[in-house]
């Protein structure tokens, strides 16, 4: 049986797994997090998950100094290098306002810095098989204030991904005014009419890292705004994006019959089926490339 690496956490600079049970983060959910590619012991998109963390603690008023942020960074990139077994997988960043022992109120200043690494050789994996998706019956609430942070509140994520069915990868979720946001752990671009269409992430959703490369390097002309099934049923190509997944295509769509009846008026098949040309086939390619290209720079 092969041996599984254990995480590597680092808590304020330290190595250590424990926190205090006032932390907010565990009392209220109060704070952001990131996920981050970990590839051959480097972060190729570290500078847009730094400046997403730091503009979402910004929208939270939550104080990180980012000389620290910066500091914990490269002690954990050393560590990384000095641990073979942890070259590949996952970076978990999280920032909680830091502790207080009872109330909404905060009264300490000093912010709690997580870092957890977690080995996994099969990110990224955007060349997979391609993906069946459901529809959640969890509907995402409308909140300006915290739409595309990803903010440490995740139970409407939690939900959906508990109940997805066994026989689907992945469930695509609407808010509950019925426009579609995103997939649990993704967002969502769709080809309709000789255009990329993603869904607007002004009162829901998180803003994704992979959504936003694709937006300004390879998809400029992508149409951004509000899209409910009916629209996605007319289109003809679909796929995933998220940091860690990389562009990964999607072929079927499936509804439960209540689903079809509510929100297309049962004119419209339960299943969805979408082709994937070489569109798609090479925005995956452009992306591998990118990351071999960020390799190679790296280690020059």
């Amino acid at each position: 049986m092969a041996t599984i690496q254990q995480p590597l956490v680092i808590i304020n600079g330290d190595i250590d797994s424990s926190i205090s049970v006032f932390n907010r983060a565990l009392q209220f959910g109060d704070g952001v997090f990131e996920t981050l590619l970990l590839l051959n012991e480097h972060i190729p998109l570290w500078q847009y998950h730094r400046t997403r963390l730091l503009h979402s603690l910004k929208q939270l008023d939550i104080v990180l100094d980012e000389q620290r942020l910066d500091a914990d960074y490269q002690t954990l990139l050393q560590l990384v290098k000095n641990t073979p077994e942890l070259s590949n997988g996952c970076v978990k960043i999280i920032v909680s306002r830091g502790q207080s022992q009872r109330g909404y109120v905060a009264t300490n200043t000093f912010s709690t810095l997580i870092f957890e690494v977690f080995a996994d050789e099969s990110l990224p994996n955007n060349h997979s098989s391609d993906l069946h998706l459901a529809l959640s019956d969890v509907q995402l609430a409308r909140q300006p204030l915290l739409a595309g942070i990803k903010h440490l509140n995740r139970l409407e994520q939690v939900l959906a991904r508990q109940q997805l069915p066994e026989h689907c990868d992945e469930a695509l979720m609407l808010d509950t005014d019925n426009c579609l946001i995103e997939a649990i752990s993704a967002n969502v671009f769709f080809h309709r009419e000789g255009q990329w269409h993603t869904p607007s992430l002004q009162y829901s959703g998180v803003t994704g890292i992979m959504r936003q490369l694709l937006i300004e390097q390879w998809l400029p002309n992508t149409n951004i705004g509000q899209f409910t099934l009916q629209d996605l049923w007319q289109a003809d190509q679909l796929f995933l994006c998220s940091s860690l997944r990389g562009i990964q295509a999607v072929n079927r769509v499936s509804l439960s019959v209540e689903q079809q009846q509510e929100l297309l008026g049962g004119s419209h098949s339960i299943d969805k089926t979408f082709i994937i040309d070489n569109h798609i086939r090479q925005l995956q390619a452009q992306y591998k490339n990118f990351l071999n290209n960020y390799e190679c720079n790296s280690t020059t």
